[in-house]
């Protein structure tokens, strides 16, 4: 009896601690979004980049390549876009450790602010 309330209260504050970790997306406006878990601040329109190049050539309807994007995102840091001058990429390895957490729930993906379901080593 003893050993099934333990696992019973473990499982419950485990279950606790997982919902507490759920992100919060905060609106900030001007097309901000902010996730509390992470700590960082996502653009919400993903098509931004047709409406606005930075003067950066190579961008179509169809997308960017990994060199261009890096060029946007550096001429979107050089204008201070909307207050911000460290826009980057999204990461799959926040930690910098080589490792991408495996993420078989999308729950607690802490670090993969992707929320890709994946394991790098």
């Amino acid at each position: 009896m003893k050993k099934a309330t333990t696992t019973t209260i473990s499982l419950v504050l485990a279950l606790v601690l997982i919902s507490s970790a759920q992100a919060t997306l905060i609106d900030r406006g001007n097309g901000l979004i902010y996730d509390n878990v992470l700590n960082i601040m996502w653009q919400q329109d993903a098509s931004l980049f047709l409406t606005n190049t930075f003067g950066v050539s190579g961008i179509t309807a169809g997308g960017m390549n990994f060199p261009t994007a890096n060029a946007w995102l550096a001429a979107m840091n050089a204008a201070d876009y909307l207050g911000f001058n460290n826009w980057r990429l999204p990461s799959m390895d926040v930690n910098g450790n080589g490792t991408v957490v495996t993420c078989t729930t999308n729950v607690n993906c802490v670090d993969n602010e992707l929320g890709i379901c994946t394991t790098r080593t």
